[in-house]
C-alpha cells in the first residue's frame, strides 16, 4: 500500500447522453489529450438504467502497479454546478467542487479481489 494522499493523472468522462466522452492526463502543469478515453459510439461505454461500465486498456495508463480510483457524478451547467454519487460513499460531501477525501487504491499485480478493498 502506497500513501494516503489522492492525486489524480487521468479524468475519464463521458455524457450519460452518450454525445460526448474522453480522457485527460495531467502533466504536472496542465490537463492534456492522452489519446485515449470513452468516446461515444467507440464500445468503451456500456450502460443500462443506472448502471455504467467503462473500459480502459491498462497500457493506456502506462501499465500501473497501483491504480487509485475516484469516481463522481457531475453537472455542468452555467451558475447551477453540482457534484454528487462519490464513489467509494464517504469520498466527498455533493455539492460545488468538493475536495476528494477518500478512494479506493487497487494492488493491480496483487491477488486481492475488488470486493475486499477498503477506501482509503
Amino acid at each position: 500500500m502506497r500513501g494516503w494522499q489522492f492525486s489524480a493523472r487521468w479524468h475519464a468522462r463521458w455524457r450519460a447522453s452518450d454525445d460526448y466522452g474522453g480522457a485527460l492526463e495531467w502533466n504536472g502543469m496542465e490537463w492534456i489529450d492522452p489519446g485515449f478515453g470513452p468516446t461515444p459510439a467507440s464500445g468503451d461505454v456500456a450502460y443500462s438504467g443506472s448502471f455504467v461500465e467503462m473500459r480502459i486498456a491498462w497500457a493506456d495508463l502506462g501499465d500501473p502497479d497501483y491504480l487509485d480510483v475516484h469516481l463522481g457524478m457531475l453537472r455542468e451547467q452555467n451558475l447551477n454546478e453540482w457534484t454528487w454519487a462519490g464513489v467509494p460513499s464517504g469520498a466527498y460531501t455533493d455539492g460545488y467542487d468538493p475536495n476528494v477525501g477518500q478512494f479506493f487504491q487497487f494492488d493491480l499485480a496483487g491477488s486481492t479481489v475488488p470486493a475486499d478493498y477498503a477506501p482509503m
